[in-house]
């Protein structure tokens, strides 16, 4: 039975307030907490959200703190909702207050190589422990990939404590996890240090409910002006962006296939938005209260001259395609070429839907180009034919690393079947000398 909760400190996750109660509660053993506060023993602890709460819990820590308060402020749901679809934001919310910590099928999270692990800042630390008497998990310091804390402008180090989905209800304890006089290091990358203070920035507005404006449409509506889009505005240069932002933000890992989704509306990842958006010098305000641009509308014609009009406006719109079209053909021809044949020299196929992934255009964009739709026609194939590219390139990466040349081998390395090897053989002379073809015949 829950008698007692300690007052929740400022930027306090709501995981380190479960903790601080264990202790103060004086419970001989962590499972006894889990008891009262859960709805079973085997239930999962979300670090960065909440947990399966009993019925009891919640409606004593609904009379110290609101449900809405306690998320917004002392849970990472601002970092992960802000940029959601409108809808998935609102069902999320939902989830959350009604006890569900297990949202993760109603925001898009991120993908994240490696692990991660709850952080914290020694000389927070240090300050929470004369202040409060004890230390305490900030939210700030658990912001993906920031690495330092902006206040003390050292770095965070890491409590060992793995973040994931289901980890197992324990209550790993701040006081006791993190060491007293630990040593903080000094950051003097100015780069990295305003950039972290733009997404403490970001993180720390208040969190807009209601907004409906798409964060890819936002960010093409930013990009108007600068470098990364057409002067008609058809056509983002995702690759010109993607390369600014790699020498921008050095130590990134992000590839030009993300962005190309961010613009797309199938990629929300928070850190990602908030590079782009600081790069664009685009606010923390703004980003956060994204707004369509308000554009006048011409006034309508006269009847008598509505077919003329038209007409106009309909051969203007031609001229902007056929621009397009001259300006947008040395970029498809690159695009072409990287797709023809990467970049460790391994054949792929050239499609519509490829190209205009990389352009970051709709699919039936080239419809409306014909000098762009006649140049990727000129390097379409049939799949035997990609086939035979394919198997000769096989062979070659295999006679230069003077390995046995077999059937198995070749399968091994483009995992291609023995009926589509039989289907590729007529093209193989197309791409190497007729000794070579008797060769892969005879696999």
């Amino acid at each position: 039975m829950i008698c007692y909760l300690p007052q929740i400190y400022p930027d306090e996750l709501l995981y380190s307030w479960f903790c601080r109660y264990y202790v103060h509660s004086g419970y001989p053993s962590y499972i006894m907490a889990i008891d009262d506060l859960l709805t079973r023993r085997t239930a999962k602890i979300n670090y960065e959200f909440a947990a399966e709460l009993n019925n009891e819990a919640k409606d004593v820590i609904r009379q110290v703190v609101d449900s809405a308060t306690l998320i917004l402020n002392h849970t990472m749901f601002p970092y992960y909702a802000r940029f959601a679809a409108h809808d998935r934001r609102k069902a999320a919310m939902d989830a959350l207050t009604n006890g569900n910590a297990n949202i993760s099928n109603l925001l898009p999270f991120p993908t994240y190589k490696g692990e991660r692990y709850l952080m914290y800042c020694p000389a927070c630390a240090a300050e929470d422990r004369i202040s409060y008497g004890e230390a305490y998990y900030h939210r700030m310091h658990q912001i993906r990939h920031i690495g330092i804390c902006t206040r003390h402008r050292c770095r965070l180090l890491s409590t060992g404590i793995k973040i994931h989905g289901n980890a197992s209800p324990r209550l790993f304890v701040a006081e006791e996890v993190i060491p007293q006089g630990a040593v903080h290091k000094s950051v003097s990358d100015a780069v990295v240090e305003q950039f972290a203070q733009y997404e403490v920035d970001v993180f720390s507005q208040p969190l807009n409910m209601s907004g409906t404006v798409p964060i890819g449409f936002f960010l093409t509506e930013k990009l108007r002006g600068t470098p990364y889009i057409s002067t008609v505005g058809c056509m983002r240069y995702i690759t010109r962006l993607h390369r600014d932002l790699c020498k921008a933000f050095t130590n990134t890992t992000y590839q030009e296939h993300h962005l190309q989704k961010l613009y797309l509306g199938y990629n929300f990842d928070p850190h990602l938005i908030m590079m782009v958006a600081y790069h664009l010098g685009i606010s923390h305000q703004d980003l956060c209260n994204p707004v369509k641009q308000q554009t006048s509308e011409p006034k309508q014609p006269p009847r008598t001259r509505v077919r003329s009009s038209y007409s106009t406006r309909a051969g203007a719109q031609a001229q902007d395609w056929d621009k397009m079209d001259k300006v947008s053909l040395p970029a498809v021809r690159e695009a072409i070429k990287r797709l023809h044949i990467d970049s460790k020299g391994r054949p792929r196929r050239v499609t519509v839907r490829a190209v205009c992934d990389i352009m970051g255009w709709p699919n039936k964009r080239l419809d409306l180009l014909p000098l762009c739709s006649a140049e990727v026609r000129r390097y379409r194939e049939t799949m035997p034919q990609y086939w035979a590219r394919e198997v000769v390139w096989a062979y070659n990466q295999l006679a230069i690393t003077n390995k046995h040349i077999n059937w198995k081998a070749i399968r091994d390395l483009i995992n291609i079947r023995r009926k589509n090897l039989h289907a590729c053989t007529p093209y193989l002379i197309q791409h190497t000398d007729t000794t070579i073809v008797e060769i892969i015949k005879k696999l």
